[in-house]
């Protein structure tokens, strides 16, 4: 079924250009994911601790500004998601591409 798929696709965009399509499309949606996930874990965190609280309690104490603090939390809940997400979207690619490399090539499409 994939390889019917992937031959379809090649008819109508040359496999040259699909490569950097499915590139992209592939990093597009892990940067949704990551950011709507991010956007979530801030709102949970921030809704039990308060930032200002936070700096303080820090080894090194640095006076940070509220939107400061939210900021520099959801970028640091964005890089951990993102990293998470890409993992994810590893693993789920390697079984795929096994697959790819066990069809034969001279499968004809009738």
């Amino acid at each position: 079924m994939l390889r019917l798929i992937w031959l379809q696709l090649q008819k109508v965009v040359p496999e040259e250009e699909l490569e950097p399509r499915v590139f992209w499309r592939t990093y597009g949606t892990i940067a949704w994911v990551s950011f709507l996930f991010a956007s979530i874990a801030t709102m949970l965190f921030f809704a039990t601790f308060d930032p200002v609280e936070i700096s303080a309690l820090a080894t090194y104490p640095a006076t940070v500004s509220p939107i400061a603090g939210y900021t520099i939390g959801f970028m640091m809940f964005w890089i951990l998601c993102f990293c998470c997400t890409t993992l994810s979207s590893i693993l789920l690619a390697l079984p795929i591409s096994k697959r790819r490399k066990q069809m034969p090539d001279d499968q004809e499409l009738d």
